[in-house]
């Protein structure tokens, strides 16, 4: 049996100000059109299927168009987990009748366990593998927090909450389907993981993969954007999000990956997402940013880009790139001046500076100062700081406007 394991989708999620809703029905159309290629029989949606947990009309409407198309095309099962972005009392509110088309919806975990345990057949009837659907645990789920605990505490009794969540409904495939082979979903940061190009280390929701069951033969796992294998385990793997969600993705690929059950713990194949809309992130001074943009014009489909000035402090400069790109198929989403605005200098230059007027990187570069790193260290700190700097203000960028 093929196999197709995605992951948030955050179907609703907007770019700016600007929607995405074409960019979204045009994917999930290519998407139908792997499964049909593919003879995919059943697909494994592992959590954030949308953005926010009310999401818009155009949304749902895309989902649920999405699921009769891939019925239509022949896929006979579908796991669809719930994420930390989604509602799971709206996802599973169409549960009942999704159930009849074989379409598992699993958003809480407050399920006992056999309802969480989907096998998977063929045509025949036989069993082809077994899929342990795990959504994203939220912390009352795992977990009680005694009056006074220390946070190193917090997150060893969530990594051992989530640890025997998993060690629980394994045990019980294992008894329900003995010898079958067995996919567990999640909605988690994994150790070691990637996100967006950064290591995910040291929040609340970092899981060990070494404390999962190692009798488990494929994790299907969402949460991290990037697709990814995680600790060079073949078998632990992220498809990433379906689309960029932000600029900070930079020139990330995106897939789906398919499996075949008889050989789960094998490298999946990666199918390339098509860019159904450009993105890009541009530097340089007004005259580089504007011959980008005039090149961009020239490319064939829409494109949508983020600016950073690094020359001379530009007023309006939006509104002045915006201008430069109309009747054209270019769309400046954001865009920020790196130098600060002289009038604004001249106003604070008699009097002491506050710290909210200080640019984080000259603060960084202060700090760098009093410490004496050799300059090789002080290299790679700073470009460390410009990359966490940089995903922060992306991520302020990221909005999602729900239509009216």
């Amino acid at each position: 049996m093929k196999i197709l394991h995605t992951s948030d989708w955050h179907l609703g999620a907007a770019l700016g100000m600007e929607k995405r809703t074409s960019e979204f029905r045009q994917t999930l159309d290519w998407l139908v059109e792997v499964l049909a290629a593919e003879s995919v029989s059943a697909i494994i949606l592992a959590g954030d299927v949308f953005d926010n947990g009310m999401p818009p009309n155009y949304a749902t409407n895309l989902y649920y168009r999405f699921l009769m198309n891939a019925c239509e095309v022949g896929v006979r099962h579908m796991v669809i987990i719930g994420g930390n972005h989604d509602s799971a009392s709206f996802l599973e509110a169409p549960k009942p009748v999704l159930s009849r088309l074989n379409i598992h919806v699993v958003a809480a975990a407050d399920l006992d366990d056999d309802a969480r345990i989907v096998p998977l057949r063929e045509a025949d009837g036989s069993i082809a593998c077994v899929v342990c659907a795990v959504p994203y645990l939220r912390d009352r789920d795992i977990r009680t927090a005694p009056e006074g605990e220390s946070a190193r505490d917090a997150v060893s009794r969530r990594q051992q909450g989530v640890a025997d969540f998993y060690r629980t409904i394994v045990k019980r495939a294992r008894e329900l389907y003995p010898g079958a082979p067995l996919i567990a979903t999640g909605h988690f940061f994994a150790t070691g993981g990637r996100a967006g190009g950064a290591f995910a280390a040291g929040t609340l929701d970092n899981i060990p993969i070494g404390l999962l069951p190692e009798t488990v033969d494929y994790y299907a796992l969402g949460h991290l954007h990037t697709m990814q294998c995680v600790e060079k385990r073949d078998h632990v793997r992220y498809s990433g999000s379906l689309l960029r969600m932000s600029f900070a993705q930079g020139d990330e690929n995106k897939a789906v990956l398919i499996l075949d059950s008889k050989e789960l713990r094998r490298a999946p194949q990666a199918i390339p997402i098509p860019e159904f809309v450009h993105m890009e992130r541009i530097e340089g001074d007004l005259n580089a940013i504007q011959a980008r943009l005039e090149a961009l014009a020239h490319r064939d489909g829409p494109s949508r880009v983020h600016v950073e000035n690094t020359g001379n402090f530009e007023p309006n400069l939006l509104q002045k790139l915006g201008a430069l790109c109309e009747n054209t198929s270019v769309r400046v989403i954001s865009a920020r001046n790196t130098a600060a605005n002289p009038a604004v200098l001249a106003r604070r230059s008699d009097r002491p500076r506050k710290l909210q007027e200080i640019q984080p990187e000259e603060l960084f570069l202060r700090v760098l100062d009093r410490t004496e790193r050799p300059p090789e260290r002080r290299a790679a700190l700073l470009a460390e700081f410009r990359a966490v700097v940089s995903a922060a203000r992306e991520k302020q960028l990221k909005t999602a406007e729900p239509e009216p």
